[in-house]
């Protein structure tokens, strides 16, 4: 939280001065939907989401764009090694376009 608040009080002027900026936050689906017990990190992440909208409404008129991408929980990480396959099936289960293994091929 306090790296993008300092990221966006910094760049805030040089950018309302040019008309135009753009700002990402990294965020996460997980304080959406929380399957893995990651409190402080969805609740870190859940207010920068907040922190995000906030700076979009009041920077969006200076012509400086505020959003957030959202990831969601990874198979190949060390730090979720240790979730159990019914996690990873219930997020897929619940994703709008979920993967097969035919994704990404032709025919």
């Amino acid at each position: 939280m306090k790296g993008a608040l300092n990221l966006i009080q910094a760049a805030r002027p040089v950018m309302a001065t040019a008309g135009f900026g753009r700002i990402i936050t990294i965020g996460t689906n997980l304080f959406q939907n929380p399957v893995v017990p990651y409190h402080d990190y969805t609740a870190a992440k859940a207010a920068l989401l907040s922190l995000t909208r906030t700076a979009a409404a009041e920077l969006g008129p200076s012509g400086i764009t505020v959003n957030m991408v959202s990831g969601g929980l990874l198979r190949a990480t060390e730090a979720s090694s240790a979730t159990p396959d019914a996690v990873f099936d219930l997020i897929a289960a619940n994703t709008p376009l979920p993967a097969s293994d035919d994704a990404g091929r032709n025919g």
